[in-house]
């Protein structure tokens, strides 16, 4: 099989949840002997290159001269449909794997089957999910045109991909087809080894409890939630300090930045909150290693890979009772969920395991075994390949 993968940004140009999705996916694929020819944007130079066996073709951004803020994507969208005919040209694909975000697979898959590759789109979550935490937005013909380009180019692939029930769900409904279509494969990542997780140090019991953040500071992944449980929770238990990894946004009250809010309104408790910002790789590892409570309170998340990357380690973790969180989380057995937006239910879950060491070693076991069961990278490239041989690529 030689499939072609558009996303956004490929690592390490960007690190987003549909770019570390794709890359697990393509190196899976490979490590199984399969070709994977990856088609993403870059803000450097556009060159080829070859990481990891995967081949990945980087091109700068294609827009409208001046229709761009009309019709945002719509170029992008026509000139990757004419370099996935060049390549098929030159060495022939088996198919071709779109996001659903920004619609970037709607000018190819608008053909007629006879004259193209073999459609599959991934179902991530929609602009439109991000437009209901911007209404300001909504009334921008570009956003409008958006969601319509998603959705055609949802509508015309050949195959439906979701990681979870929940958010297949969500995305049948948005955009109205029958979820009896969509197959689910869930995400899966390249997992630390039984001997990485086993030589993580010992944390010394008097070190302070730590629970880690990752993610972008904005109100969708529940930074504000956080912040304002985080006070309750240094109050009732001693020795808890709170890391929050990721970029900041001016999404707080008042349009300020999360960390700039938090002083403000929390100045008391700013010694045992450190904002780390955008983290690379290798600290974002030792993060995970060195945590003992991994929470992420979103309002919404399809899947959420920090959930699976923190119970890879061996840590509980703390989400919320949306999207695909529920199925990614067993509740009480591999951590909690709240609903989104519960500052109290979300203290008192984070309390209780910063005042239970057992509570949290078991849990995080538990994390760790769920993890290597279900969501290992190998399962899911597994999955895709069986899929397009199952359907023959129709």
């Amino acid at each position: 099989m030689r499939l072609a993968i558009v996303c956004g940004t490929y690592p390490p140009e960007g690190g987003g949840g549909i770019e570390t999705y794709t890359r697990d996916l393509a190196e899976g694929l490979v490590a199984l002997g399969h070709e994977v020819v990856v088609l993403s944007r870059t803000a450097r130079e556009e060159r080829i290159e070859e990481l990891a066996g995967v081949t990945v073709r980087r091109y700068r951004m294609r827009e409208l001269p001046k229709g761009e803020r009309f019709l945002p994507g719509l170029r992008w969208s026509m000139f990757l449909a004419g370099e996935i005919d060049r390549i098929h040209r030159e060495t022939p694909l088996t198919a071709v794997e779109f996001p659903n975000w920004e619609g970037v697979g709607y000018w190819y898959a608008r053909r007629p089957a006879a004259r193209r590759l073999p459609v599959f789109t991934r179902l991530h979550t929609p602009f439109l999910e991000t437009l209901e935490l911007k209404p300001h937005l909504r009334r921008q013909p570009g956003s409008r045109f958006t969601c319509w380009l998603e959705r055609h180019a949802v509508l015309a692939a050949d195959h439906l991909i979701c990681s979870t029930r929940g958010h297949t769900r969500m995305m049948a409904e948005c955009y109205r087809f029958d979820p009896a279509t969509v197959r689910i494969l869930p995400l899966g990542a390249a997992l630390p080894t039984a001997a990485e997780v086993a030589a993580i140090p010992p944390r010394d019991p008097a070190a302070p409890v730590r629970v880690l953040y990752v993610s972008r500071l904005e109100a969708r992944k529940g930074a504000l939630t956080l912040l304002d449980a985080v006070p309750g929770v240094l109050s009732d238990v001693a020795g808890v300090e709170f890391l929050i990894a990721g970029k900041d946004r001016p999404e707080a009250p008042g349009g300020q930045l999360f960390a700039d809010y938090f002083r403000t309104a929390y100045g008391c408790f700013a010694d045992q909150v450190k904002f780390l910002g955008f983290v690379p790789d290798d600290e974002l590892r030792r993060l995970y290693q060195t945590c003992d409570i991994f929470a992420v309170p979103s309002n919404y998340e399809s899947f959420g890979l920090v959930f699976l990357e923190a119970m890879s380690w061996g840590k509980p973790v703390v989400g919320c009772r949306a999207g695909g969180m529920p199925e990614v989380i067993a509740e009480g057995e591999t951590g909690f969920l709240v609903e989104p937006g519960d500052v109290p239910g979300l203290g008192q879950c984070l309390a209780r395991l910063c005042r239970d060491a057992d509570l949290r070693a078991r849990l995080g076991q538990a994390a760790r075994r769920r993890a290597c069961t279900l969501f290992d990278r190998s399962r899911m490239a597994a999955g895709m390949a069986a899929l397009v041989a199952e359907t023959g690529g129709r």
